[in-house]
């Protein structure tokens, strides 16, 4: 028998179920072999993890602590990082077809690509994510995000700020849950807008964050009433 250290994987034409459990329990980590395991055997195998490559893989996520669930389709995903320290640097590109995301009974994004950058400081014992760059585009809408993500039990701390110029108002319309549009049929709307935001508080089975937003006018924007009672440039 030998030792055989796994730096690398490299997946392509594949389907990945991913889960949380209520309890937070997950499916994805890797298992580390104990000190009796390595004692006991003459060789044995090693994540030393430090990049990851996928593409055209099929994901299912669902994560039962806070009801979410995504459907994605990765067709290109590079990750990199020393996976199995406790603190570590997360390098990620990401080209993707999101077919539906889901948080409680609200569907959110359906049938949109995107792509996704992003650097991440990343504490595995603290369960904390800070995000460095993070350069987030779906459809035709793009958006910057800084800030920290912790894992507090079964629920998430939130503290982001979101920020967006010269976003296609049609775009971002169209990515709306369902439900407002309807409140948005009788109206028209063109040009652009900039947006700033920020996400703070717990997030979870029976909590939400709250969310602060301002918006500006931007080139050529214009939302009207089609009875003409109500403009707004």
């Amino acid at each position: 028998k030998g030792n055989y250290d796994i730096h690398s994987i490299v997946a392509e034409d594949a389907k990945l179920n991913v889960w949380i459990d209520k309890n937070g329990k997950d499916n994805y980590h890797f298992l580390k072999p104990s000190d009796d395991t390595l004692q006991a055997d003459t060789g044995h195998v090693a994540f030393v993890l430090e990049s990851i490559e996928l593409k055209n893989i099929k994901v299912h996520y669902r994560d039962r602590r806070t009801k979410s669930e995504l459907h994605i389709d990765l067709n290109e995903a590079t990750c990199s990082g020393d996976f199995t320290d406790e603190k570590f640097t997360l390098h990620t590109q990401v080209g993707f077809y999101v077919h539906q995301l889901k948080s409680g009974k609200t569907t959110y994004f359906s049938e949109n690509s995107g792509s996704l950058e992003l650097d991440a400081a990343v504490d595995q014992v603290a369960g904390s994510y800070t995000f460095e760059k993070c350069r987030l585009r779906l459809s035709d809408l793009a958006l910057g995000i800084n800030g920290a993500v912790v894992e507090k039990g079964n629920n998430y701390q939130l503290d982001l700020a979101v920020k967006g110029d010269e976003i296609d108002l049609p775009a971002a319309l169209s990515l709306l849950p369902a439900t407002y549009h309807d409140r948005l049929k009788n109206f028209e709307y063109s040009g652009k807008f900039l947006a700033e935001a920020t996400i703070k508080g717990m997030i979870g089975d029976s909590v939400q964050p709250v969310i602060m937003a301002d918006f500006a006018a931007g080139k050529g924007m214009e939302m009207a009433k089609k009875d003409g009672s109500i403009t707004i440039r």
